[in-house]
């Protein structure tokens, strides 16, 4: 993650909801122009997240990090 996210996520105070997807580019991969079918797409998706402001953006931005680790 860039420390813009933990910028935004500072300021605007709102709550983060993490989305992780695995298996894509098995899907559609680089340069090609139709999908293969028979894949499987994996989607995981988080509770959403809400920091306490008293956070740096910097420290949001490591937490996130962290957060989608265990995703």
């Amino acid at each position: 993650f860039k420390n813009g996210i933990g910028l935004l996520t500072h300021h605007m105070d709102v709550p983060i909801v993490l989305i992780k997807t695995s298996g894509l580019y098995d899907i559609m991969p680089k340069g090609k122009k139709f999908p293969k079918f028979g894949k499987t797409v994996n989607i995981k998706i988080s509770k959403p997240i809400k920091f306490n402001k008293m956070l740096s953006p910097i420290e949001i931005t490591k937490e996130l990090d962290k957060n989608f680790q265990k995703l």
